[in-house]
């Protein structure tokens, strides 16, 4: 019996161990065969990538033996307007000044982006010139429908740099190099640019000078430091000192107006300085090209890694609606201010007359406008920020309202940091709220 029992126990543990095994078997078999087919699929995905490799290969291949015969048809097809933008005077410069970077000892990251940067100003420059220049050959249905058109365009890329600043810079995110976001900006306004010049050509029929840039071109050669006759030199070691020329137009009233800066670019032989530049004289002409008038300023210093239209602004400063000008002169100091000069349109005598009220207070703050109110704001720093509001009145400007900080005892004699509002009504300042700034 005992036998028995061994013989069944042993014959029961070779059916388990076979049944085990042939268990094994089938889920390797079962692998064996996911594995085949994934080879399988592989294999005929690998032959679709090489198949389209090829076509891609015959692609390039069939694009280079064309392209040359493509690019003989274009331009013997394409006509004057083309021919001219894809030989536009201020894509030659840019390339001149690109080139002249990359073939200097050092390629520095500050000079290409002051390249862009100034080449983005010059585009937007030509864009509002090119604007401004069909005015005066539509209708007034049709201007109205070209400046909404273009008041979107603005809107655009001012709500692009919004998104910018908002996802990004506010909260201190790195974002794609400078460089390139400048340039994207740049394009935008090159396109709208050639858009509003091909619409120009049609009105024209090609009569005029297309670009601001190639209006009234001067010799750009190396002049003399002993003939710059600059009244202060806050350099000793300059080594180059260049002629400067920036133009830029605006639309009034009374039709377009040209405006051409003139001075000199200051290089400091020690790479580390900033350039700087300094404007003498301001040309001002018609639409026609004719010299309405000429302004001699006071030498001015204007920092290139801060502006880049050499402080030059056009604005309306006391809302008669004809645009008037201001130039910045030297930075400021502690007080942020802003020294600058400004010259307000007369319609009587028909130029720009400088205003001394204003060139008085923007030594003190910095000053703006907000064309929606009708006010000139001057801000300024005084153990606090400070703004101060103002209305014309005839050719005096009155103030309105005053906000900013103020620094007291309480009475334990600690200092406090307050904020301030007041008024002024009949001659005097009235306090209408305060409270405690926030750290």
């Amino acid at each position: 019996m005992r036998k028995t029992s061994i013989i069944i126990a042993l014959a029961l543990s070779m059916v388990i161990t076979v049944g085990y095994s042939t268990t094994n078997d089938k889920e390797i078999d079962s692998l064996k065969n996911r594995i085949a087919v994934l080879e399988t699929e592989i294999e005929i995905k690998t032959n679709i990538i090489s198949d389209l490799e090829t076509e891609l290969m015959r692609a390039n291949e069939a694009l280079l033996v064309s392209e040359p015969n493509y690019n003989r048809i274009s331009i013997e097809e394409k006509n004057e307007f083309t021919s001219y933008i894809l030989n536009n005077p201020v894509d030659k410069e840019y390339l001149k000044d690109y080139h002249a970077i990359l073939d200097s000892k050092e390629v520095v990251f500050s000079d290409m982006y002051y390249l862009e940067h100034s080449y983005k100003r010059l585009w937007e420059i030509e864009m509002e010139y090119a604007f401004y220049r069909i005015y005066p050959l539509v209708g007034e249905d049709e201007w109205d429908y070209i400046e909404m058109s273009q008041d979107n365009f603005v809107k655009c890329i001012e709500n692009i740099e919004d998104f910018i600043y908002e996802a990004f810079t506010k909260n201190e995110y790195e974002i794609a190099d400078d460089i390139t976001q400048i340039k994207y900006f740049k394009n935008l306004y090159k396109n709208r640019t050639i858009e509003l010049l091909e619409y120009l050509y049609i009105l024209e029929e090609w009569n005029k000078p297309m670009f601001l840039f190639e209006v009234y071109s001067e010799d750009k050669s190396i002049i003399d430091q002993a003939l710059a006759e600059i009244n202060v030199i806050y350099w000793q070691d300059l080594e180059t000192l260049l002629p400067l020329e920036h133009k830029l137009a605006t639309l009034g009233p009374d039709g377009i107006k040209i405006f051409k800066l003139h001075g000199y670019e200051l290089i400091h032989k020690d790479e580390r300085y900033l350039r700087k530049f300094s404007v003498d004289s301001i040309d001002i002409y018609d639409m026609d090209n004719n010299l309405i008038q000429s302004i001699e300023v006071p030498n001015t210093l204007v920092p290139s890694g801060r502006l880049f239209d050499y402080g030059f602004k056009i604005d309306d400063w006391n809302f008669d609606g004809s645009p008037d000008i201001s130039l910045f002169a030297i930075e400021g100091g502690t007080m942020k201010n802003a020294p600058t000069y400004f010259w307000l349109w007369d319609n009587e005598v028909g130029m720009f007359i400088s205003n001394e009220l204003l060139n008085e207070y923007s030594q003190t703050s910095y000053l703006y406008v907000d064309s929606d109110a009708k006010e000139v704001v001057c801000s300024y720093y005084a153990e606090g920020y400070h703004k101060t509001y103002y209305s014309w009145q005839d050719s005096d400007l009155i103030p309105l309202r005053h906000e900013g900080h103020s620094l007291e005892k309480d009475d334990n004699g600690e200092m406090l940091l307050y904020y301030i509002k007041e008024i002024y009504e009949e001659g005097e300042w009235i306090e209408i709220e305060k409270t405690l700034a926030e750290e």
